[in-house]
């Protein structure tokens, strides 16, 4: 990388370290990376991360989770505080009280999921267990903002060090759970729906649901016409994930085939990024993720290597892992359905790193902060009050960095009667990017 060039001492390169220490530099916050274990040098050294003391070099002291990660899994972390930021594995020794490496490592690298039963019904981490929700930075990009504060440390420290300025993209994800709400169903379901708005008293679903099945006005949830044109000439930023598994109780494809929406897909891979959207049922199936990959790789004609699991249902770390084994490239689903925020304590892209085999993979892991479904039905915001959380979560992730990910569904930004309003929230995502 082009640039100033960090130098880091240790004693220990370990594979983890290494991962650490580069995706610092060269991925948050635009430097190149040197790691050391001379001393001294013509370059000489920027950060020490040791117990030992260099003068002149910036003082880390590793607290041992590089030694020995998985000792670390679920571990409690003391909280601190560093340049106004809350802080994990704070000892308050070195120049910054807290090991920052270490920090970094175990956000990213999710540990404090391995092995957990802290989870929901669906076998989902709960973000209250998690050490960003019980100390209160959930909302913000954490992992960032430390990285953030360093690089004005060691600008202050050397005048000639310079950094590639922070740069934020918008990327515009979309659901596709279910491309019909009436249509395609077969003739029982759409009868027993009827049958049901009736005995609920719900009118306005009832007239919904008769006036599409008549013919007289189109299917609520079929909204990707306006989603195309909202979206414009950012196709390069926009992904759409395709569920393709078979009908199950959270699984609820359509029924009949659909040449039209057959051909929305063809077209869609055609302008734009297509991922599978894995099912529930094939959620922890590498046999079943793959055949609706090539379900859906028949309809794209061409590969399929990025994927967001429905339900958001993923396990740390065998999941990340199963994904790498099996060659996709890219993976959109760390994130939490029933809160909004930074599970990873970051918005910028990175590597899965296999601590079980100590190594980096080639699967790149894209944070989400928010999706529609959290919004309205777990945190019960209005359009007016999701449009608020979305610009605070853009705003912070504009301070320092990163891609602005959220998550909408077709569902959500069509006509259907429970998401009236909702447009408003998606097409202020688009502002300004």
């Amino acid at each position: 990388m082009d640039g100033y060039t960090i130098y880091i001492y240790t004693e220990k390169p370990t594979e983890s370290f290494l991962y650490t220490a580069n995706h610092i530099c060269n991925n948050i916050m635009g430097c190149g990376c040197v790691v050391t274990t001379e001393r001294s040098g013509n370059h000489g050294i920027d950060i020490n991360y040791s117990a030992n003391d260099i003068p002149g070099a910036l003082a880390v002291r590793p607290n041992g989770l590089f030694d020995n990660p998985l000792a670390y899994a679920q571990a409690a972390s003391p909280i601190g505080t560093w340049r106004g930021l809350p802080t994990m594995f704070h000892d308050g020794q070195g120049d910054l009280g807290f090991d920052l490496f270490a920090a970094v490592f175990f956000s990213l690298s999710r540990l404090e999921e391995y092995g957990s039963t802290a989870l929901d019904s669906h076998g989902r981490y709960l973000p209250t267990a998690s050490v960003a929700h019980r100390a209160g930075f959930l909302q913000r990009p954490i992992v960032d903002e430390w990285c953030a504060q360093l690089r004005s440390i060691l600008m202050e420290r050397n005048t000639q060090a310079t950094f590639l300025p922070p740069r934020m993209r918008s990327i515009v994800t979309i659901d596709v759970d279910h491309p019909f709400k009436y249509r395609h169903k077969g003739f029982l379901l759409p009868l027993l729906g009827a049958a049901r708005d009736i005995a609920r008293g719900n009118t306005a679903q009832l007239c919904e649901r008769l006036a599409v099945l008549a013919g007289m006005t189109g299917d609520p949830f079929w909204s990707f016409d306006y989603i195309l044109r909202q979206v414009g000439t950012r196709m390069q930023d926009t992904k759409f994930f395709i569920l393709r598994g078979k009908r199950g109780r959270y699984d609820k494809r359509y029924l009949g085939q659909s040449r039209k929406y057959d051909s929305l897909i063809t077209r869609l891979a055609e302008r734009c990024e297509v991922g599978i959207h894995p099912s529930y049922r094939s959620s922890f199936d590498a046999d079943g993720i793959m055949a609706e990959t090539r379900e859906l790789e028949a309809l794209t004609r061409r590969p399929v290597t990025s994927c967001r699991f429905h339900f958001l249902r993923v396990r740390m770390p065998e999941t990340y892992a199963m994904l790498a084994r099996l060659g996709f490239t890219d993976d959109y689903s760390l994130a939490y359905s029933p809160a909004t925020g930074f599970r990873a304590g970051t918005a910028v892209p990175f590597k899965f790193f296999d601590i079980g085999s100590d190594r980096v993979t080639s699967l790149t892991v894209h944070p989400t902060c928010a999706m529609d479904v959290t919004m309205k039905n777990a945190l019960h915001l209005s359009p007016a009050e999701a449009v608020a959380r979305l610009h605070d979560l853009r705003a912070k992730v504009a301070a320092t960095g990163g891609e602005f990910t959220t998550l909408f569904h077709n569902s959500s930004l069509g006509n259907d009667c429970e998401w009236r309003g909702w447009r408003t929230v998606f097409e202020s995502t688009l502002d300004g990017k």
